[in-house]
């Protein structure tokens, strides 16, 4: 079984959080694009297979097959910039390579119009905030993915705070929703982390969000990378 078939069970239910105001059950069907750089390179880093899956191309075309197989009429694809800046993929230059990533999203989501196309960054690159700008500007993409432990974002650092607050505050300015994966690469993640992330998001009072995998890493449970850590 190939990648490209794991990213259309990604996740499932979620909670849509505009925070203050009340929360609301939604349906979070998101998909993962790979392009043929970001592929050439995950392949590179960990061999042909990850997790038993082939690592290849996921493009727009891919994405609607999955879609037709399930009996879907669209969702979510998902640039693969949080991928590709990830510090173990030794980027020469994230923000290029962002950039590249978000514009390989518009054109799959073009030729592709049952998908929408949602952006995606590392908060802790130079120049964050600005390429969430480019991508609703430039490329039109309409909503944002942003994964925690591929950014080695951790909560409990002040600095990486500092970044993700900032990106989400580009977000809220532009209406975007995000879709987030939360869990991080932190062994005590938990309750910790929600409570900053809460305190976080008290900040952005018309900002969408919406937490992946329930809130983990694609599981449940500690085997499974999910919300349980060993600090309550």
């Amino acid at each position: 079984m190939s990648l490209k078939v794991r990213s259309l069970f990604a996740a499932l239910v979620l909670l849509s959080v505009p925070f203050p105001s009340e929360a609301r059950e939604a349906v979070d069907r998101h998909m993962h694009l790979l392009s043929p750089m970001a592929a050439h390179r995950l392949r590179r880093l960990v061999g042909p297979e990850l997790y038993g899956w082939t690592i290849e191309t996921s493009s727009g075309a891919t994405l609607v097959s999955l879609l037709d197989e399930a009996g879907f009429d669209g969702a979510f694809a998902l640039s693969d910039a949080y991928l590709v800046t990830m510090a173990e993929m030794g980027s020469s230059d994230p923000r290029f390579d962002t950039r590249r990533s978000n514009a390989y999203a518009a054109l799959q989501v073009l030729i592709h119009p049952r998908l929408v196309g949602f952006a995606s960054v590392n908060p802790l690159i130079e120049g964050a905030p600005e390429a969430v700008d480019e991508a609703v500007d430039r490329f039109g993409l309409r909503g944002l993915k942003l994964h925690l432990a591929n950014s080695d974002v951790d909560l409990r650092r002040d600095g990486d705070r500092k970044a993700l607050d900032a990106v989400l505050e580009r977000a809220e300015a532009r209406g975007i929703p995000v879709l987030l994966h939360f869990r991080n690469r932190n062994p005590r993640f938990g309750a910790r982390d929600g409570e900053l992330f809460v305190d976080l998001l008290a900040e952005h009072g018309e900002l969408r969000v919406q937490l992946a995998h329930l809130g983990g890493g694609g599981g449940l449970g500690r085997g499974h990378g999910g919300p349980a850590g060993d600090d309550p």
